[in-house]
């Protein structure tokens, strides 16, 4: 979003010992939409699926696996410069719970 690309990807994974390696739950590749905030209905996904008590487990493959830092300061100014704005947890939570 930051560097204008038009589709992004979102990954609900299990904890595992080393950062960002656990198995994967859900992940699904995304266009990317000017009032996008990306995660919410991903999230509900994943939850549903460990409801029913067998959720997957799929293993990540390491050399397609990228991961991107919080954003800096100029980061932030740049995003928003770009008209976009990051969504707020009340809009998440609405998200959540509809």
């Amino acid at each position: 979003m930051a560097n204008g690309d038009a589709e992004t990807g979102v990954t609900v994974h299990w904890v595992a010992p080393k950062f960002d390696t656990g198995e994967i739950l859900v992940q699904r590749p995304l266009p990317i939409e000017a009032e996008d905030t990306v995660g919410a209905n991903l999230l509900v996904e994943a939850l549903t699926l460990i409801e029913t008590g067998n959720p997957p487990y799929l293993p990540q493959n390491p050399e397609q696996a990228t991961y991107h830092s919080w954003p800096t300061p100029a980061d932030v100014r740049r995003f928003k410069q770009r008209g976009r704005r990051y969504g707020s947890l009340a809009e998440t939570w609405k998200d959540l719970t509809e």
